[in-house]
């Protein structure tokens, strides 16, 4: 029997693969003002979507039932929990996950071994890659390491600074037959391939918009020709978007290829759409011909 993780997340794929609005799943998340990644995790069935305006957000935008607002009962017990109740639990999950390798005075030892090293809070981080953020954290005593590879990292500091003598130590490398891997390079790795693979997510969205466009309309129906205007309009705005970030230089060559007139042209026929009477006048004296069309684009 399948989870309501898996439910959601099901019902967000098929939904995904069957809409023509979003190119991708960032740039629906940009379009909706999600936080970059979150539909990411509901799709892959990582996380479901607990906060209240998230899952207002989805069900409007994609009319799925699954998504509809939660009951107390639906929650889970963590986010029912009266506030003194939830710190308590905090506290306890706490002391369940300390990690019996980490010293108690941590914080004090990790401050020390800093000092020691000669190293800012952000060198130090991306040298035994943890975010900098976790690591003033640490330092602080606001938290301590609950990730292996936090942990890990934590005691290579203390080891490197001789805090903490080898025989105190444990195994901290992670190794094979073959070689040794360091945890924080592999962490780096996977950043990227997951930005690698957002990168090509998006580009087949862009490919299926084009692919799209290249539809001729299969009626002559005025609700499917206004959604195929706005179909365009989406990936327009996406293809603009590329453009507000390029330098002047490549914008120079956006000039030459795409025609001033041709956008004064698009621009003046759809603000006279809004108006009857002005369109009327406008289509008095409109002879324009698009350049694209004349140069056969």
């Amino acid at each position: 029997m399948s989870s309501i993780r898996e439910i959601e997340s099901g019902a967000l794929k098929k939904w995904f693969s069957s809409q023509r609005t979003y190119g991708s799943l960032s740039a629906m998340e940009r379009s909706l003002s999600i936080t970059k990644g979150y539909l990411h995790l509901i799709r892959d069935g990582s996380r479901r979507a607990l906060d209240p305006e998230l899952r207002r957000k989805i069900r409007e935008t994609t009319g799925l039932k699954e998504f509809d607002p939660l009951t107390d009962a639906a929650i889970s017990p963590f986010f029912s929990m009266s506030t003194e109740r939830r710190i308590q639990h905090k506290a306890r999950a706490s002391n369940t996950q300390r990690d019996q390798r980490l010293p108690e005075d941590l914080p004090n030892l990790l401050r020390s071994a800093i000092k020691k090293l000669g190293l800012t809070l952000n060198r130090c981080a991306e040298k035994y890659g943890v975010k900098t953020g976790a690591l003033k954290k640490y330092k602080s005593g606001v938290r301590r390491p609950a990730s292996e590879k936090n942990i890990i990292a934590v005691l290579n500091i203390l080891k490197d600074a001789e805090i903490l003598t080898s025989d105190l130590t444990p195994s901290i490398s992670f190794k094979t037959e073959e070689q040794s891997f360091d945890i924080g390079v592999l962490a780096r790795e996977v950043k990227a391939l997951r930005e690698k693979i957002d990168q090509i997510d998006t580009r087949f969205g862009e490919a299926r918009i084009y692919q799209e466009m290249a539809k001729k309309p299969t009626s002559n129906s005025v609700e499917e020709r206004a959604r195929n205007v706005m179909k365009l309009l989406m990936s327009l705005s996406e293809e603009l978007e590329f453009f507000k970030r390029c330098s002047e230089n490549e914008r120079r060559t956006f000039k030459k290829i795409v025609p001033g007139q041709d956008v004064g042209y698009i621009t003046t026929l759809l603000r006279a759409l809004y108006d009857e009477d002005k369109f009327q006048r406008w289509l008095l004296f409109s002879t324009y011909t698009m350049k694209g069309k004349e140069n056969g684009e």
